[in-house]
């Protein structure tokens, strides 16, 4: 299906210090989804194969894109601000990915090197005008006197949605994750998680509570995951009432450690200023320092592209298992990070007390040219 954007629209990302304009007359080549994902509610685990062929999750069926004895990759996507009154979602396509070079299948090379590839899907949780309200249901809530249900967005008409406040009941989208992950993941081990902005936030607070269920009998430990990638990761400002006065990158932290102790590896990716502004977004500078570091250049953008910059690190980091692991100046005996990287890579990287700074490479979309320099921290 080919839906074309003629109409130029702006999200409310002033509220992180930019207006994010995404302007059209580019066509958006996506996989098909019925109207009632969008109607109706709709999450889980989608499982893909090439061409954006994809098949749900549902328990105790046999899925076509899913062997437990892969190993598997797990996208999870980010606010979702104006999605559902467009009736699209997030795919490995890149022609539906602005500022990404276009036709390529982002599964494609994963697939090819045995792995299942699934997005978790939360589109209709996480379309909100306000950034901060979708990171809200990403975390437990505390008990209080009116149970909270969590709020959705459905497609109505054209230009035209509604909120409904009808959702699960005393719970939140990390612990759904959780609890669909223990159903499809059960058997399942060499799992790893790679979260967008919101999504990484989601995906460090869902890794804390597989660790729970690992601790407490409920999980397999080889169904744990194994590696945790955070692309362009975004952590609010602020203390959150939910969260004890907290900031959520703090606990974001605590849940780091507790995960490199348990042997997770942790890396980490940073393509824009976009989630570290002064008015919402936390740089949490002191949890990228316990992860393997690495900051993208993509210089192919002009300075007012944040949009672009920001999305770069999802698809930059999808299209890397197909390049050869990238060099180091100077540096001969260790690569770089990327999700081609070896896992012993990404252990060095993490306990270093450096981190990796692109310098070649930085004009072009291309993987394989980028070239990085060893920095401290």
């Amino acid at each position: 299906m080919k839906i074309q954007l003629s109409s130029v629209k702006k999200l409310p990302l002033w509220l992180l210090g930019i207006a994010f304009v995404v302007t059209s007359q580019c066509t958006l080549a996506i996989a098909e989804f019925s109207e009632s994902t969008f109607t109706d509610l709709d999450y889980g685990f989608y499982f893909f194969g090439k061409n954006d062929a994809y098949e749900k999750y549902q328990p105790g069926q046999r899925n076509r894109y899913f062997d437990p004895s892969k190993p598997t990759m797990v996208y999870l996507h980010g606010w979702q601000n104006g999605m559902v009154e467009d009736m699209r979602r997030e795919t490995f396509d890149t022609s539906d990915i602005i500022g990404a070079p276009e036709g390529i299948d982002l599964a494609a090379s994963w697939i090819n090197d045995g792995y299942n590839v699934a997005i978790y899907y939360w589109t209709q949780f996480a379309d909100e005008s306000e950034v901060q309200d979708a990171e809200e249901k990403i975390w437990p809530q505390p008990e209080r006197n009116n149970p909270r249900r969590l709020s959705w967005r459905s497609y109505v008409s054209q230009g035209q949605t509604e909120t409904n406040n009808n959702g699960p009941q005393n719970t939140s989208i990390s612990e759904l994750f959780v609890e669909e992950y223990l159903d499809v993941f059960q058997d399942a081990s060499n799992i790893r998680l790679a979260g967008h902005s919101l999504g990484a936030q989601l995906m460090i607070v869902a890794s804390q509570q597989l660790l729970d269920a690992v601790n407490a009998g409920a999980l397999n430990t080889n169904a744990l995951p194994n590696r945790l990638a955070l692309l362009d990761p975004f952590f609010s400002n602020g203390e959150k009432d939910y969260l004890n006065n907290r900031w959520t990158g703090q606990v974001a932290r605590d849940y780091a450690d507790n995960l490199k102790n348990a042997g997770v590896l942790i890396e980490a990716y940073r393509s824009s200023p976009t989630t570290s502004t002064i008015f919402v977004g936390d740089a949490n500078n002191e949890l990228l320092q316990k992860t393997a570091f690495s900051e993208l250049a993509p210089w192919y953008f002009w300075a007012w592209q944040f949009t672009e910059k920001h999305v770069m690190a999802r698809w930059w980091y999808l299209l890397s298992y197909n390049s050869s692991t990238l060099n180091i100046e100077n540096n001969n005996n260790r690569d770089a990070l990327s999700a081609s990287a070896s896992n012993q890579t990404v252990r060095y990287w993490m306990n270093s007390n450096q981190r990796l700074v692109q310098t070649e490479g930085r004009r072009t979309e291309r993987v394989s040219d980028d070239q990085f320099t060893q920095r401290n921290r």
